[in-house]
This record gives structure tokens, C-alpha cells and sequence, in this order.
């Protein structure tokens, strides 16, 4: 059978049938030609659209994985920033507190977020003002997390501002890294071992929160935000670690521990709980209950080799931690950038002007004395003597050296004076160290205002002055209590009987007060003693207050037998920072707060005797001396228009008393006025021979009267030394010129006698400027004989001779004799004649009732005993020592005598009168300008 579609069409005939096929054929290719190109098509474009898809899933895929990263990285960032601004809310600065510290990082497992970015954030807990951290873990692993912690906190907070305390009951000593803060302010670091002192830590941490909560005032908020109102630093922090919890802590301690932490964060104290986990927890120890207190922390460790290792968070077991464990070394260096950065600061000022009331003059101290020391805060800090109602009348006050003690005195008395008219508070102000607080408050050539209120400044004060100021306060009281008798026992009865009456408050105030009770052996400082508790214990019905200022006083000897007796009269008590032993001898045993003190200025300021939970924190003013001595002027003009002649009155200096200082004639015109006056009106003349050391500053004079004894001699060196300063003021030249001036300035022109004995060598001559004092006598219109030392015997033995024929009408005669010492002896015959001594005693005892006086001056004391013999000082009723011994004072002025020579003083007596032995400082010889200008001002009345 042949194939129809290969037979040729000649070879067989084409029917319809066939026709048909060919067409079903040719139209059957056409049909699958045309599917096998749309089926291509559809493949083509499917193909197409496939690869559409999965680019735009790719696509899309990769945007949701960038979106996740960016997502995860964002709250990273976040997380990071978030710590940052708890960080940075922590206070900054001077007031800067650890509010949040940071530890570490967090953050979740890496592979776990299939992210290849460092997903680690700082790890911050709150702690000051927030609350506490409770750790369980491996003892080595919490030491050190613990020291993490205190590391942080101290780098938070402001240095010094923190104290480090600790519960250490197996001995461990953690704290020992950071002892060195104990360098910068004691206290700072504490470590206590025994339950007796966790016992002592839990009563002073209960003591402490109730003193903060007095500070608080009851107000809102806790001490972070009372000391960002205040503006200062108040008050410290403490961070407290109890190290193996509960290990050695009685079930009662526990107790009180939680009592503690409800309220200690308000208060400053945070507490770190280390709990170990090998101990068995006891039944009364709630665990979840302390993990409550604030942040908790199950540590255990999983690195491998210590060091920084991960540490496992079980309150976030799905989050990582990473906590350096930072080393003893580490923390060593920490507590020494914060001891260096301790020192370097100081408390914000407060001027002195900020504390004083704008009242002046219009307060009456008539219920009691009021004035500022400083600031508490806002507030100022004042305290009150004498008021009916706190019956608190006198304050001690101590501080080391540059803490400020001379400022806040300063403080003390303008306050004082600013507030009350010189009529209504007296001072009397003693300084027994430099002087420098109390020298601007003087009278001075260049600067002639005082402060008005001074009635004594004791610039340089001694024991002797010091013991005048007591004396004339005992004088004081004996007349008060004579006018106040009528009208009850207290001043302010009388005030209230006497409105008019002008009897003002004294206040005393003694600085470096231990040097007026020290016992040097010659039985002052025990007559001090006994004189200061008197005034201390009379001085609350009198109106005397009494202030005592020192630098130490746990070791004042005169007082430990009455140390109760004194001090139990000094109710209020500021201490500036100080050490630990004086600071408990400042307040009371076991309170120290002022050896816990910081800054210069600081203050602990108690009114209760030193009890413990009395205390209060505050800043001292800053006495600024140009401000204090524009006020000192403002004051002084004040007082002078309420003296009645606006602006040019005449108000009383102070009695001025320069210890270190010689007397001076010149500081005593006014008294040579007035006894040129006197002996014008027909007295028998006096001779002024120096300072007295007493409140009244009358100088100490001698009379020439005409009758026996009245003849003075001075016995003794008139130095301390051979140097030239100490020559040029030869106390016993002097006092010999300063006599000769008072009498020549006594005498009109012509109407007495002056014969000069001049035994000196040429040093004291010239020193002494013998030769020009002379000629100022000459000036004066007298004419002085000078005899010359080999000359002397000769005219003494001629004087005896003569003195039965000398005319009553006769003027005075002044014997002025120098370094009689260097006559020679008097009991040396000359040929026949018999020796001179007898006759020469004679003439020294018998001259004055013939009008001549001899004013003599041996330098040697044994020569004057020799030229004297039996007699002693018989001859002459007036008898000045100067230096010597106190052997040398009993042979002259009995056995009973007590002297201790010092610079410028000497013992004087005059044998006529009942005063009887006196100590005061003599004259030292004035210079040639000195001495015109003193006869200038004498001769003006």
C-alpha cells in the first residue's frame, strides 16, 4: 500500500475525501503551530514572571532584614542613651550624688538574635536616694562586685561626700582599699567586725537618720533634693556593705537593719546585702523580702579564668551580664583620685552680710543677746544668751589650726555689733595668741576708729592681764548685784525697773583660752581657773556671757579637776573641724561630728551640752576685713552721733593691752595732763612708771611726797638680751626718763632741781639717748646737773652732808640716778674718813622730807643689797624689779614672793600703801621725735 501524502498527483487521482485530509491536515498544523506558540508564549512569560517574584521577594526579604537590624540597633542606641540620661540625672558638680551607677553590660546572646552587632548596653542600678542592692552569689565573686559598687558610688559622688561603712564578720577586711579616704577626713572609710559593733553601727545609722530628718524639716522630697534647694552641701552619704548576710547578725539586729531600709534612702544611706550561699539561711531571714528592698542579684560565676567574666542575672537568666570585677589595686587607685580631688574642694561663701538682720541699732539686750554665726541652708544660724526660756549663757568654741576659728570669732563679734548700740553689750575681747583678729578693732595713728562696743582689747594678752579681766569682772558683779538687789537677781528685772538706766551685757570673749589656766608653776593659771568658773557660774543673773575659743582643750590641766564644774556651764558648743580626741573633749563622749567635718567654715553647732543627736550642721559667714572695717567706721560714726554732737562726739577707746609690746609714755598724754593740773593746784607730784595690768589703764604712778621712803629704786637689767633692739628698750632707763619728763612737764621753768647720776657705759648712753633726754629737761626751762660716774660718791657723800642745812624754802629735788651698780662699793674708807655707806644709807632715807627725792637705778641686784646692807630697801618705799629671779624678789620683798621674769614687766611696790605687790609693764625710753611730740601734745592744755 502505497502513502497517500508521497504519491505523486499523476500518480493517483485527487477525490474530495483526500481533499478534506490534506485540508484537516494542513489546518491541524495551523491549530498545534499556533498552541506550541502560545504554550511558548505562556512558559516564556511565566518563566518571566518567576523571576519577577523571586527578585521581589529577595527584595523584600533583604528590606525586612535591614528594618529588623535597624530596628534592634535603634533600641540599642536607646537603651545606651537611656543609661547615659541616668547617669547624667545623678547631681553633678559640688552637689554631685550617685543616684545611678553604671557596673557593666547586658545584653541578649548574639546568635539568639541572629544579629552580628554588639547588642551590649551599661548595666545601671539605682542607689542613693533609690534604695539598696541585695547580691547571692560566690563569696570571691560578690567581693568583688561589691567593691564594683563602692567604686562607683565614690566616682559618683562628690569627694568626701560618701562614706564607705561595712559589717565584716569573718575578718575580711574588704574595705582596706579605700582606707586611704580616712587620710582626707576621718570616718570616711569604717570597717566593723564584732556584734557588739554592728549593734554601735545600726544606733549610729538610727541616730543619723533621725539628724538628717531634722534637717529635712518634714518637707518633701529626700537629702539629694534638700541639698540642691540649699545650693551647699550638707549632711554626707553613706553606703553601707554587710558582707556574709547574715552571718554573726542576731535575729533583733536583723530587724532593725529592715526597719532601717524602709526609710534610709530618704536619708542618704543605701545598704549592699552580700549574701554567701553557703550559709544556711535562718527561719527569721526572708530572702525575697530583702531582694525586695531595691535591685538583687544571683551571681555565680561562669568564666574561666576570673577576671571579667559573664555573670548570670537570675532575675533576667535570658539576658548576658559582663561585670569587671575590678581589683584591690584598682579600687586603691579610685580612693586616691578621690582623696586628690577632696582637698582640692571648699564650701560655697557665705558673706557676712547675708546673715545680718537690717535692724541697727534698735535692739535691746535687755532679755538676752542675739547674733548670727553662719548659714544652715537658706537659713541664717543665730544663738541666744541670756533669754528666760533656753537659760543659755555661754558657748565654747574649738577648732585645729586654719580652720577658721579667728573668722568665725570675728563673725561673732560684728554680728554682735552690728546688732547692739555700744550702751546695750560691752566686750571685752582677750587674744592670747597673735592678735592679728583683734588689732583692727583699735585705735591706731594711721587708723584712729574702734570698734565701740571693745571696752578691752587684750591684743597679745597674758596671764596676768587675763587674770585682771577675771578680777575686775568679780568687781563687776559686786556692784551689779549692789544696784540689782532692790529689784530681784537678773539683769533684765532691773532693766524692766529701769528703762533709763544704761547697765549693758558683757560678753568676754577668750581666744586660745587654755594659755590663760596654764599651770607654769608660779600658780596663775590655777587662780585663773578658779576666777573663770566663778564669773561662768555668777555671770547668768549679772548679764556676763562668757566665749572660750581654743585649738585644744582636752588637755587644759587646771581645769580637770573641775572640768564638770566649768564646762557644765558652757551649754552651747560650735566645733570647726578637728581631730577625734578633741572634738569628743569639745562635745561629748562618743560624738566626733566635728572630726567628720570637711571644709574649712564648717561648723557643728550644739546647743545641749554636746549630745550626740543635738547636733547641726552649717557654714560660717566669711568675715571679709575690708567689709568688717567699713562697718567698724560706720560703726564708730554712729556711736559718736549718739554721743550726742552728730558725728563729733567723743566716745571712750578701748583699753588696748599689747603683751608683746614695751609701755610708752606717749600712750598716756592724757594722764600727764592731768597731773600737771594736779600738782598746778598744789599736790605733791607723781611719777608714771608704767602700764598696770588691769582693765583700767590709769598708769601706774608713784608720789613724791615730802616724808620718809619716798624714794624709789629700780633693781635689775633693764634688757632681756644684748641685742641692739633689746638695749634701745632698756625698761630701767625708761622708767627713769619717763620720771624726769613727768616732773619737768609738773614743774613750771626754774621752780625744781634735776642732778643726774650718770654711771652708764657708753652703749647704754647712747642707746638710751641719755645725752638728748637732757636737753629736753633743758628744754623745758630746767637745768640738769649731770654727775659723772667717778664723781658720784663725792656729791652723794656732800648731799648727806648738807641735808639738815637744806632750807625748807628750797625747790624739789629729783635724784635721776643710772646703773648706780657701777659707783663701787660704798664701804671703802678714803684716808681717815670713815666710809660713805652709812651716811649715804642715811641721805636715802632722810633726803625726801627735805624735798629731795632720789629715783635710782641698780642693775645688779646684789649690789644693791650690798650698798643697802641691813637695810634692804628700807630707804625707799618704792622698789621696782626688773628681770631677776624669784630668789631675788623674796630677798627683797620676802620669802613669800612669786616672780617669774618675762620681757617687759615688772614687779612694783609701793611700801605706803595696801596694794601691795604689783605686776605691770614698765616704760621703755623714748626717742628724740618722741619725745617733742610728747611734750608738744602735754603743753597744748
Amino acid at each position: 500500500m502505497s502513502d497517500p501524502t508521497t504519491d505523486s498527483p499523476q500518480s493517483r487521482p485527487v477525490g474530495p475525501v483526500a481533499q478534506a485530509a490534506a485540508f484537516l491536515q494542513q489546518s491541524h498544523a495551523r491549530v498545534l503551530g499556533v498552541l506550541q506558540a502560545d504554550r511558548d508564549a505562556l512558559q516564556q512569560r511565566y518563566d518571566g514572571e518567576q523571576q519577577t517574584l523571586r527578585a521581589t521577594a529577595r527584595r523584600n526579604a533583604a528590606i525586612a532584614a535591614t528594618k529588623a537590624t535597624n530596628t534592634i540597633t535603634a533600641a540599642h542606641i536607646a537603651a545606651r542613651e537611656a543609661a547615659a540620661d541616668l547617669r547624667a540625672a545623678s547631681r553633678a558638680g559640688a552637689l554631685a550624688a550617685a543616684e545611678h551607677i553604671e557596673l557593666g553590660l547586658i545584653g541578649p546572646d548574639r546568635e539568639d538574635a541572629s544579629v552580628n552587632a554588639d547588642l551590649d548596653v551599661p548595666l545601671v542600678v539605682p542607689l542613693l536616694g533609690y534604695g539598696h542592692v541585695t547580691v547571692v552569689g560566690d563569696t570571691a565573686v560578690t567581693d568583688a562586685f561589691a567593691r564594683n559598687i563602692q567604686a562607683e558610688a565614690l566616682l559618683g559622688t562628690t569627694p568626701g561626700d560618701l562614706a564607705l561603712w561595712s559589717f565584716d564578720p569573718r575578718l575580711g577586711n574588704p574595705l582596706a582599699p579605700f582606707v586611704g579616704l580616712n587620710n582626707v577626713d576621718q570616718g570616711l572609710v569604717r570597717n566593723t567586725q564584732t556584734p557588739r559593733d554592728l549593734d554601735a553601727l545600726i544606733d549610729e545609722l538610727t541616730t543619723t537618720v533621725a539628724r538628717i530628718g531634722d534637717v529635712l524639716q518634714g518637707v518633701p522630697g529626700d537629702l539629694i533634693e534638700h541639698r540642691a534647694r540649699l545650693g551647699m552641701s550638707v549632711e554626707r552619704f553613706h553606703l553601707v556593705t554587710l558582707h556574709d548576710y547574715p552571718h554573726s547578725v542576731a535575729e533583733a539586729q536583723h530587724e532593725r537593719l529592715m526597719l532601717l531600709a524602709d526609710v534610709a534612702p530618704r536619708h542618704g544611706i543605701s545598704f549592699v546585702f552580700q549574701v554567701a550561699p553557703d550559709l544556711e539561711l535562718p527561719d527569721w531571714l526572708d530572702l525575697e523580702r530583702l531582694r525586695g528592698l531595691g535591685e538583687s542579684f544571683d551571681l555565680e560565676d561562669t568564666s574561666a579564668g576570673g577576671g571579667a567574666g559573664d555573670l548570670v542575672w537570675r532575675r533576667r537568666p535570658d539576658l548576658k551580664l559582663l561585670i569587671p570585677q575590678i581589683s584591690p589595686d584598682q579600687a586603691r587607685q579610685v580612693a586616691g583620685e578621690v582623696a586628690v580631688a577632696a582637698e582640692k574642694i571648699s564650701l560655697p561663701v557665705v558673706p557676712f552680710a547675708d546673715i545680718q538682720p537690717d535692724a541697727g541699732w534698735a535692739t535691746s539686750s535687755a532679755e538676752g543677746i542675739t547674733f548670727a554665726v553662719g548659714k544652715a541652708g537658706p537659713k541664717p544660724v543665730e544663738i541666744t544668751f541670756g533669754d528666760d526660756r533656753e537659760q543659755k549663757h555661754n558657748a565654747l568654741i574649738t577648732g585645729a589650726v586654719g580652720q577658721g576659728k579667728s573668722n568665725l570669732l570675728k563673725v561673732i563679734i560684728y554680728s554682735i555689733a552690728a546688732r547692739y548700740a555700744a550702751d546695750e553689750v560691752e566686750l571685752f575681747l582677750l587674744d592670747f595668741k597673735e592678735g592679728v583678729t583683734l588689732y583692727p578693732m583699735a585705735p591706731t595713728p594711721g587708723s584712729p576708729e574702734f570698734l565701740p562696743h571693745a571696752r578691752v582689747l587684750g591684743i597679745e594678752a597674758d596671764q596676768d592681764f587675763g587674770l585682771a579681766v577675771l578680777s575686775h569682772l568679780e568687781s563687776e558683779f559686786v556692784r551689779r548685784a549692789r544696784l540689782f538687789k532692790p529689784f530681784g537677781d537678773s539683769i533684765s528685772r532691773y532693766r524692766a525697773a529701769n528703762p533709763e538706766a544704761r547697765m549693758p551685757r558683757i560678753v568676754l570673749i577668750v581666744d586660745e583660752f587654755h594659755l590663760l589656766l596654764d599651770d607654769g608653776g608660779d600658780k596663775v593659771g590655777a587662780q585663773a581657773a578658779k576666777l573663770l568658773e566663778q564669773v561662768v557660774r555668777r555671770g547668768r543673773s549679772y548679764g556676763v556671757h562668757v566665749i572660750l575659743a581654743s585649738q585644744s582643750i582636752s588637755g587644759i590641766s587646771t581645769l580637770l579637776g573641775s572640768s564638770q564644774g566649768v564646762f557644765s556651764q558652757f551649754p552651747i558648743r560650735l566645733g570647726l573641724k578637728n581631730s577625734p580626741q578633741e572634738a569628743v573633749a569639745t562635745f561629748s563622749q562618743g560624738n566626733d561630728a566635728a572630726a567628720r567635718l570637711r571644709f574649712r567654715g564648717e561648723a557643728v553647732l550644739n546647743k545641749e551640752y554636746g549630745a550626740f543627736e543635738a547636733n547641726q550642721s552649717l557654714m560660717v559667714a566669711a568675715a571679709d576685713d575690708d567689709q568688717l572695717a567699713r562697718l567698724r567706721d560706720e560703726l564708730h560714726a554712729r556711736a559718736s552721733r549718739a554721743d550726742g554732737s552728730d558725728g563729733t562726739g567723743v566716745i571712750a577707746p578701748p583699753n588696748v593691752f599689747d603683751g608683746s609690746a614695751a609701755g610708752s609714755l606717749l600712750e598716756d598724754i592724757p594722764a600727764l595732763r592731768a597731773l600737771r593740773k594736779e600738782t598746778a593746784a598744789g599736790r605733791a607730784p607723781r611719777i608714771p612708771l608704767g602700764r598696770p595690768l588691769t582693765v583700767d589703764q590709769s598708769p601706774v604712778a608713784f608720789t613724791l611726797e615730802a616724808s620718809p621712803g619716798r624714794a624709789l629704786a629700780i633693781i635689775g637689767a633693764g634688757t632681756t638680751g644684748d641685742d641692739f633692739d633689746a638695749a634701745a628698750e632698756n625698761a630701767a632707763m625708761g622708767v627713769l626718763q619717763a620720771a624726769g619728763l613727768a616732773l619737768a612737764l609738773q614743774h613750771a621753768p626754774g621752780t625744781a632741781e634735776f642732778v643726774i647720776l650718770d654711771a652708764l657705759v657708753g652703749r647704754d648712753r647712747e642707746l638710751g639717748d641719755l645725752p638728748g633726754w637732757v636737753e629736753t629737761l633743758t628744754g623745758l626751762g630746767h637745768q640738769p646737773v649731770v654727775v659723772p660716774q667717778r664723781e658720784i660718791i663725792g656729791w652723794l657723800s656732800a648731799a648727806a652732808k648738807e641735808l639738815p642745812q637744806r632750807s625748807a624754802e628750797a625747790p624739789p629735788l629729783y635724784l635721776l640716778g643710772f646703773n648706780i651698780d657701777r659707783v663701787g662699793p660704798l664701804d671703802i674708807k678714803e684716808g681717815v674718813a670713815p666710809a660713805p655707806e652709812k651716811a649715804i644709807q642715811g641721805f636715802f632715807r632722810s633726803a625726801p622730807v627735805a624735798g629731795v627725792h632720789p629715783l635710782l637705778w641698780w642693775s645688779n641686784p646684789a649690789t644693791f643689797l650690798a650698798h643697802l646692807g641691813l637695810l634692804r630697801n628700807a630707804p625707799f618705799d618704792g622698789t621696782l624689779l626688773l628681770q631677776g629671779t624669784e630668789d631675788i624678789a623674796q630677798r627683797i620683798h620676802g620669802p613669800l614672793t612669786q616672780w617669774t621674769p618675762t620681757a617687759h614687766r615688772a614687779l612694783f611696790e609701793d611700801a605706803a600703801t595696801s596694794a601691795g605687790l604689783r605686776k605691770m609693764i614698765p616704760y621703755a625710753p623714748l626717742d628724740a621725735d618722741a619725745r617733742d611730740r610728747l611734750v608738744a601734745e602735754v603743753s597744748r592744755d
